[in-house]
């Protein structure tokens, strides 16, 4: 039988796919995937050593998931009410937004991470009292 025999072509062909058909299972499983977390609350955060853990509802099992992270980026975006902040800033307890890459070893990256702070939470003050003005303050009947 030679070489060029159809049935040699088409075992050729067949190792083929199967070849590509592994290369491209191995490279999505070695590769990161893009993640977001809607709403997670920071239950852990070193800002020395750059890591730090979140906490969130799973959307569809609804059992509280736990991702820590072993390293945050220097060139992860950080913003507080959207405003710029650093790393230094976040706070044990914030709730954020968080995208980031998920690799097949189980280890998170994050990439952005939005903090939304209610006015009091922002510099843990309570806004002092607004004096009046316009004479002395109206009589109550």
């Amino acid at each position: 039988m030679k070489l060029t025999s159809p049935r040699y072509i088409i075992l050729a062909a067949l190792a083929l796919l199967i070849v590509a058909w592994a290369g491209i299972f191995v490279s999505q499983s070695l590769g990161a995937r893009e993640y977001t977390v809607p709403e997670a609350t920071i239950t852990k955060l070193d800002v020395a050593t750059r890591t730090g853990e979140i906490q969130f509802i799973h959307p569809q099992k609804g059992h509280t998931i736990t991702l820590l992270t072993q390293r945050i980026p220097d060139d992860c975006e950080i913003t507080i009410n959207n405003r710029a902040a650093t790393l230094a800033e976040v706070r044990v307890g914030d709730l954020a937004e968080i995208v980031g890459l998920a690799y097949a070893d189980r280890t998170v990256v994050p990439l952005r991470v939005r903090i939304t702070r209610d006015s009091t939470q922002e510099g843990d003050t309570v806004p002092a009292p607004v004096e009046r003005t316009d004479g002395p303050a109206p009589r109550e009947s």
